[in-house]
């Protein structure tokens, strides 16, 4: 069997199961659009904590995830306070 050949059942097959054919090139094709959003989503949000620098964070009272089991309530956690050392640069 020579490429011409091989080319022409190929053709063939193609043609003879339409449907199938068209089908497959959608679904193809969305896979490669996923893909491709995907990745576009990451670079974006990649670049944007790049953008916040690196000595940039927060903090937050309420759980960022939560699960099936029963929490506490975000109010009732203990609030954090800060305290001076006397010791930084702002205090000179």
């Amino acid at each position: 069997m020579n490429f011409s050949e091989a080319v022409a059942i190929s053709a063939s097959s193609l043609w003879t199961h339409k449907l199938r054919s068209i089908l497959t090139l959608i679904g193809v094709a969305a896979v490669i659009a996923v893909v491709s959003l995907i990745n576009g989503a990451n670079q974006y949000v990649a670049t944007r904590v790049f953008r916040l620098g690196a000595d940039v964070f927060g903090l937050s009272k309420q759980p960022s995830l939560t699960t099936g089991w029963p929490s506490r309530n975000a109010n009732a956690l203990p609030t954090t306070t800060t305290k001076r050392s006397g010791n930084s640069a702002n205090d000179l």
